[in-house]
């Protein structure tokens, strides 16, 4: 792959009533079985509702490489609209409302400079962010799941997130949209 190709990225949030988490971002140059592992180590860490993929043609062959897999995950693939502008502004009123709570200065840099044309140099973490939140409006609602209270600090990366979700946990609301096992990785 060249130094020029665009990162695969992975974003993950975890929603509390109308309050939405990044749990987890990131992107990296990765081969096809690379991406596979990396969805899998997210999958295992966060146990998410469902796994959007960009329908592309390397996506869709990813997406039918997933499906194979014997995860009982649920694979979105998510129709690739050429104008990520027009998608982008699809979500930025969750953004102005404050509801949406980010921790990793890579994705937020992004976001601050998105501005959804070819300009844009590497915009893999906010674009898969957006398709995240699209994804989050389009089905949370549908399906409630708890999630665990005592989740270890080192799962973390950033204290801040910790810090959220924690203080998120100490009420006796669900969390929508993510179910967080404490024991994955200890």
């Amino acid at each position: 792959d060249s130094m020029a190709a665009d990162y695969t990225a992975i974003v993950t949030f975890g929603v509390r009533g109308t309050e939405i988490y990044e749990l987890e971002s990131k992107q990296g140059r990765w081969s096809l079985e690379e991406t596979i592992r990396e969805i899998s180590l997210t999958y295992h860490t966060w146990m998410p509702m469902m796994i959007g993929v960009e329908e592309q043609s390397y996506q869709k062959a990813l997406v039918e490489v997933l499906n194979q897999q014997s995860h009982p995950w649920t694979i979105q693939p998510v129709k690739a609209d050429k104008d990520k502008r027009r998608r982008a502004m699809a979500v930025t009123g969750m953004f102005q409302t404050g509801r949406v709570h980010l921790s990793n200065p890579d994705l937020i840099a992004q976001l601050k400079v998105f501005t959804g044309t070819d300009a844009d140099d590497h915009d893999d973490l906010a674009d898969a962010c957006v398709y995240a939140l699209r994804l989050i409006q389009l089905f949370h609602w549908e399906q409630e799941a708890p999630i665990e209270t005592d989740l270890p600090y080192s799962k973390y990366k950033d204290k801040r997130v910790w810090d959220q979700i924690h203080a998120a946990q100490a009420s006796t609301e669900s969390v929508r949209g993510v179910r967080v096992d404490p024991h994955l990785g200890s």
